[in-house]
C-alpha cells in the first residue's frame, strides 16, 4: 500500500496545516451538518484537498455509496442519475456522496446540468457532491467559453492553503519514515524533500516510500 494511502487523515482533527479549511468545515458541522451541501475545494497538488474531500464523504456515506471520478468524465446523464439517486432515498437508508476531481475539466453540459441540481435546498441533508481542482478563478472553464461564477457561487468555497505546510508536512512525514523503519535524517532534510516536492505531502511519502531518507542516501 501507499504511505500516502496507508496514512491518509480519516477525521478532521487528524488534518495537518489546512487550519482554515478545517475551521471552516467544522463550522458547516455544528450549521445543520456537512450534508445538503456542495463543496468547491481548491488548492495545489497534495495539499489535502482529496483527503478532505473523501473525509466529507465518508461523514455522510459508506465506502459503497461514494463515487468518485475525474470530472472531465463527467455527463449531463450523471448528472440526471445523480439527482434520481438522491431523490430515491428513504430514511432507512445511509447517504450518498460524490467526488468530482479536477473540476476545472468539467464540460459545459454538465455544468449546465449542474448548476440546476446543486441550487441551495436541492441536495439532500444527506449527500454531499464535492468537486476539487488545482485551478480557481472565474476563467476556470475559458477553453469552453464559460464563467465559473454560477456554478462556484453554489458550492461552499474552501481555498487550502500552501503557506506554513512545510514545517508541518516535515514534522508528520518523519514521523511516519520513523514508523516505517525508514527514516535516518534530521528534521532539516525532511523540510527540503516537502519544499522541493512543491509542498506536496503526497509526493515526499513516495520519496520516504522509495528509501530516500534512510541514512546514507
Amino acid at each position: 500500500m501507499e504511505l500516502s494511502d496507508k496514512y491518509r487523515p480519516r477525521r478532521l482533527q487528524q488534518v495537518r496545516g489546512q487550519d482554515k479549511a478545517v475551521a471552516r468545515l467544522r463550522d458547516y458541522a455544528a450549521d445543520g451538518g456537512l450534508g445538503g451541501r456542495a463543496y468547491w475545494l481548491s488548492g495545489k497538488s497534495g495539499t489535502g484537498k482529496t483527503t478532505l474531500a473523501r473525509i466529507i464523504a465518508n461523514s455522510l456515506a459508506d465506502d459503497l455509496f461514494i463515487e468518485e471520478v475525474d470530472a472531465d468524465w463527467l455527463t449531463a446523464t450523471d448528472v440526471h442519475r445523480m439527482r434520481e439517486l438522491w431523490e430515491s432515498l428513504t430514511w432507512g437508508k445511509g447517504g450518498r456522496a460524490w467526488i468530482f476531481n479536477e473540476a476545472h475539466g468539467l464540460s459545459y453540459k454538465s455544468v449546465r446540468c449542474l448548476l440546476d441540481a446543486i441550487e441551495p435546498g436541492k441536495i439532500p441533508k444527506r449527500c454531499a457532491v464535492i468537486f476539487t481542482t488545482t485551478n480557481d478563478g472565474t476563467a476556470l472553464f475559458e477553453d469552453e467559453h464559460m464563467d465559473a461564477s454560477p456554478l462556484m457561487t453554489r458550492c461552499c468555497r474552501i481555498k487550502l492553503t500552501s503557506q506554513g505546510l512545510c514545517k508541518a508536512f516535515a514534522k508528520l512525514a518523519k514521523g511516519i519514515a520513523r514508523h516505517e523503519h525508514l527514516d535516518g535524517q534530521p528534521i532539516e532534510r525532511y523540510e527540503r524533500l516537502v519544499n522541493d516536492d512543491g509542498g506536496s505531502m503526497r509526493g515526499a511519502l513516495g520519496q520516504i516510500q522509495d528509501k530516500r531518507m534512510l541514512a546514507g542516501e
